[in-house]
This record gives C-alpha cells, structure tokens and sequence, in this order.
C-alpha cells in the first residue's frame, strides 16, 4: 500500500512540474498534498504560472491540508471529496467550463438559498485567499466554493432543482456534469 502511495505522490509531482513549468523547482511533499487536498490551490498555481514570484510565494506556502484543520465539515470527507474532484478535474485535462456555462452555473448559485458564507477556518480562508465578496460563498450542501466548483467540468451541482427531479440548480441532468 505504500509503494501504491508513493507512486500516486510521484505522478502527481511530476505532473505538476509539467504544467508549472522549470520556474517551479522541486515539488514538496506538502505542495503535493495541498493539492490534492485542495483543488483551488491547484488553480491558484496555474494561473500563476506566468508570474514567477507569485508562484513562488505559493509553492513556499502550500496551505494546511484538511486533515490538519478543524472545520465543521468532516475534515476527513472534506479531503475524500476534494480528491475525488481533483482526480476527476486531472483527468479532463484541468480544463474548465466554457464561461457562458459558468456565468449560468454562477448565476443559479447566487439564487440558491444553500449559497453561504465559508465557516471561520483555515481551510476556508486558504481556498477563498484570492476571492472576494460572493465569489467566497460557499455550498451549504457540500461544503465546496461555488465560484470554484461551478468552473470545472466534472462537477455538478447537488442539489435538484425544485418541482423538477430530472434536473439540478445548474439546469443540468441530477447526478451529471454536462
């Protein structure tokens, strides 16, 4: 189980010195489990690709993972589900939405009555670092950010649209990224 592990925590590195590029250096240990543990951590080191000291100050100060900070969330499904969604999100490439579909993803959110401020805590603080006003909001259903989860593919939104079981929040199928 730990050879399994290892290499699981070698591909990634090597994967994300791929995608960051040679200004990222030797990936830790600790930058490699933020990032599983947190997608929008992933996130903040891609678009910061292209400005090397913002990177770095990233990569120099990966944030605690889940399993390190109480939050009113199990820590331990917290970090179960970000895995799951950074594993699904990997393997579409980390690509993103197109934007008309998250403006209407964001937009059916910010209309939801689970739509909610983070709780007081570390992991909350960290994921929502570079966000501000409603884009901190969280889902009370799931606990995700929704200005996060509403860009990625793989995601759907938990919650099915009111007098219609077929659909969820997102006008999209229950169960089903689209």
């Amino acid at each position: 189980m730990t050879h399994q592990s290892s290499i699981g925590t070698e591909q990634i590195r090597e994967r994300l010195s791929e995608l960051l590029g040679p200004g990222a250096g030797e990936i830790s240990d600790d930058v490699v489990l933020a990032v599983v543990d947190d997608p929008l951590y992933l996130h903040h080191l891609l678009i910061s690709r292209q400005t090397p000291a913002f990177l770095r100050l990233l990569l120099d100060s990966p944030p605690e993972t889940a399993g390190a900070s109480p939050v009113p969330r199990s820590a331990a499904k917290l970090s179960r589900q970000a895995a799951s969604s950074f594993w699904k999100w990997a393997k579409s490439g980390f690509e993103f939405v197109p934007d008309e579909q998250y403006e209407r993803r964001l937009a059916a959110c910010r209309q939801c009555p689970h739509l909610t401020d983070p709780p007081q805590s570390k992991l909350y603080d960290v994921a929502t670092v570079a966000r501000r006003g409603d884009d901190r909001k969280i889902c009370d259903l799931c606990g995700c950010v929704v200005a996060s989860k509403a860009r990625i593919p793989s995601e759907t939104c938990p919650d099915p649209r009111p007098g219609r079981g077929d659909v969820n929040r997102w006008g999209e199928k229950v169960g089903s990224p689209q």
